[in-house]
């Protein structure tokens, strides 16, 4: 279930839960870049598997997570 990954990737890695915008708008980057990588000859579950990774890499690289306040 993409909301189950979205939710433990924030808790994982911003320990916090995402809020229903931040939900939406992953759920879209997670299809997008799937889809990207089954064009790219990915299987269906590898592409969502490396859809899942680059939307961690991305959490990494938000300011919330590089300055702490």
């Amino acid at each position: 279930n993409a909301d189950a990954q979205i939710t433990t990737a924030y808790r994982l890695l911003l320990c916090r839960t995402p809020d229903p915008e931040e939900i939406t708008l992953c759920r879209q980057h997670l299809r997008s870049q799937a889809a990207r990588f089954t064009v790219a000859g990915q299987a269906d579950a590898a592409a969502a598997l490396s859809a899942l990774q680059q939307l961690c890499h991305t959490l990494l690289n938000t300011s919330e997570l590089l300055y702490a306040r």
